[in-house]
């Protein structure tokens, strides 16, 4: 046997220092040797060391330039360097030299991948496939082709078929779990990446998608360890960082999350970006750091500084969509603004858009236009956006009818019967409503006495009263049992956990008007504060806003209407069913236009002593995270009031819903 098919039997055995040193011998006694200078070229790619290998596969071709196999190399150690174009002359000679080589079309689809030609990419790699159906690597890159393409279940199938294939793949694995996270199913991408751990516990993207998992199921401390054995690994800091910043967030640590957030621009700034690619790849993922700080800043009333952070994201990515709309919350547009300038632009055409970004755009254009008085302009950007955000959330109009139904099951003899059963604890103040009914501002007057938590938006409410299922209620009766102690504690234990010391804690998810009469029952002893709004005022309020939860009710004008008169309807079941004093009913335009005999009112209701910070409710520093992020942090203005006389010509749809109300 000569020399170098020794070397090459230790190398394909996994002995590197002995074929490493044959390979040295052979070049030291001829430095031209093709198959010496290829095969160590190979050899220091898979040990990391690229610009050694790049030279040497180079110098091998320089001899023999006619070799397929060497072509295909320097392609894949290229696109490794991050020079991915330059990698598609070396794969193409190397494909034109050898048209069936499965391997070159796989580098060939993995240099398309990392300049995001996914279409470009998916047909490479289905020649392969052609060539050779069961090629689990031409699988997996066929997958993420598909992903990048959003045919997410596709992707999903190849990946899966990767896997049947090599069932110890910890990149299919890493690729399943993700788009498994992507399409919503959190507990199957769990399970990829802990399966991908346990064959390569040292690889930190396998620690910071678990994170991402264990967050979307809001595992939130064990996902900050994850963060955490992600940043000892030191691979990628940027994305632990990243992550570890939003669990922060979700966790209501916001100075820590900014915290993250400024570590991951630290780690960002030493990326480096050797092409177009990498550099686009750069600013997407500074944009989302910046981004999410503006988030963070705005939810803790820092205004100008996620101003800042907004405009920092557009300027590292033009096409932050997400970042325009962000930006449109918390500032007032004027015509020259080069924002306005700039979204125009990237609207036209709006099909190089993604939808979700369409949608971000279109919305943000709307605010921008309606602050400029060009209410037509607005409105056709609404209606554009609402139209693209039913196509990703389609809505079930008989599904919410069947819950509204459901929930007037409970009456006066259900209350009857089932009085005294729930937990007494007088904790819990609930907030609820229509969306943007004012639910937000009444909770900022409450949280701002010394003696009461605003917890936000809590699901903590239906979360429980799902877990309880069944066992709550028989469905003929509605005799509950002790079923309603149980789901009052289970609500408390949820709630203690925001604010463990607070006499009174505000909850104000609005759509907790469902559960009205579960709340009386569970926790009779709760506070419920009904806030209403002008019906006209409240819908268009609802239209011009995008939901991150979705209230897919709200994206077209006559469902809306028909979704408030059914709102409508159930409150005036809810004010017949009641025991007396079952709630306090407060208009949102009396609080405006009579702020402290409003707020004594609510106070005494709430059973607290009168304190005159509540009236300075603009001045607190407690995160708010709604659409009224920047309302609540101004005295209260009565411009909310009647500001939607510009839109009546294009709004008729919702008029006529609403006109049923007084039929």
């Amino acid at each position: 046997m000569n020399t170098i098919d020794v070397a090459l039997q230790y190398h394909l055995q996994g002995d590197i220092d002995r074929a490493k040193a044959l390979y040295h011998e052979m070049l030291l006694k001829s430095p031209h040797d093709f198959n010496a200078l290829h095969l160590l070229g190979v050899l220091l790619w898979n040990e990391g060391l690229l610009d050694e290998a790049d030279k040497l596969v180079r110098d091998a071709l320089k001899v023999s330039p006619a070799e397929p196999a060497a072509w295909s190399n320097l392609g894949a150690i290229q696109t490794a360097r991050g020079h991915a174009v330059l990698a598609l002359d070396s794969l193409d000679r190397a494909i034109s030299l050898q048209p069936d080589s499965v391997e070159a079309l796989n580098n060939r689809t993995v240099a398309l991948l990392a300049l995001r030609r996914f279409s470009d990419a998916l047909l490479t790699i289905d020649r392969a496939l052609e060539l050779k159906p069961d090629n689990a690597e031409a699988l997996n890159n066929r997958g993420a082709a598909l992903r990048g393409l959003k045919r997410l279940d596709e992707a999903a199938d190849a990946f899966s078929r990767t896997l049947s294939l090599r069932p110890a793949n910890v990149e299919a694995e890493t690729n399943l779990g993700q788009v498994l996270q992507e399409t919503g199913r959190y507990e199957e991408a769990l399970a990829c990446f802990d399966r991908a751990l346990a064959l390569a516990p040292e690889k930190a993207v396998l620690h910071v998608g678990r994170a991402n998992a264990l967050r979307a199921l809001r595992c939130l401390d064990d996902a900050l360890e994850s963060c955490d054995l992600a940043i000892a690994l030191g691979e990628r800091s940027d994305d632990a960082h990243f992550v570890r910043g939003v669990t922060l967030r979700d966790l209501g640590r916001s100075e820590d999350a900014l915290r993250s957030f400024d570590l991951a621009l630290a780690a960002l700034s030493t990326r480096p970006a050797q092409d177009d690619s990498a550099l686009t790849r750069l600013n997407s993922d500074l944009a989302r750091v910046h981004d999410s700080r503006g988030v963070v800043l705005s939810e803790m009333g820092r205004l100008a500084e996620a101003e800042t952070a907004f405009l920092d994201a557009i300027n590292a990515a033009p096409q932050a969509a997400r970042s325009f709309y962000g930006l449109s919350l918390i500032r007032r547009f004027a015509p020259a603004d080069p924002q306005m300038r700039a979204m125009s632009e990237l609207l036209n055409p709006p099909e190089k858009l993604s939808i979700e970004d369409q949608v971000f755009l279109h919305f943000a254009a709307a605010k921008a236009f309606a602050d400029t008085g060009d209410f037509e302009a607005s409105f056709n950007c609404l209606s554009a956006g609402s139209a693209l955000n039913r196509t990703r959330q389609p809505y079930d109009e008989a599904a919410e009818r069947a819950a509204f139904s459901g929930a007037k099951r409970i009456d006066r003899d259900v209350f009857a019967r089932n009085a005294g059963l729930g937990d007494p604890t007088t904790v819990p103040v609930f907030v609820l409503g229509m969306p943007r009914s004012g639910t937000t501002l009444i909770e900022q007057i409450l949280s701002s006495h010394p003696d009461v938590f605003g917890a936000g938006e809590t699901e903590a409410f239906p979360e429980a009263v799902t877990a309880a299922g069944e066992t709550l209620e028989d469905p003929g009766s509605l005799d509950f049992g002790h079923g309603l102690a149980s789901l009052g504690r289970s609500y408390l234990l949820q709630l203690e956990k925001i604010a463990p010391s607070a006499a009174r804690i505000v909850d104000k998810l609005p759509g907790n008007f469902l559960h009205v009469g579960l709340i009386r029952l569970a926790l009779p002893n709760a506070r419920i504060i009904h806030v209403r709004r002008d019906p006209f005022e409240t819908c268009m309020s609802c239209y011009f806003n995008l939901f991150s939860g979705g209230l897919r009710f709200s994206y077209d004008l006559r469902d809306l209407g028909r979704y408030y008169r059914a709102y409508d309807e159930l409150m005036a079941h809810w004010r017949h069913s009641l025991p007396e004093a079952g709630w306090l009913e407060v208009r949102y335009e009396d609080v405006v236009t009579d702020l402290e005999n409003q707020t004594r009112r609510m106070l005494a209701y709430c059973g607290l002593e009168w304190d005159p910070r509540c009236l300075d409710f603009h001045k607190s520093t407690r995160d708010v995270r709604t659409a009224s992020v920047a309302q609540v942090r101004r005295p209260v203005y009565t411009s909310s009031v009647s500001r939607w006389a510009g839109f009546l010509p294009y709004v008729r749809p919702l008029i006529d819903e609403l006109e049923l109300l007084f039929s």
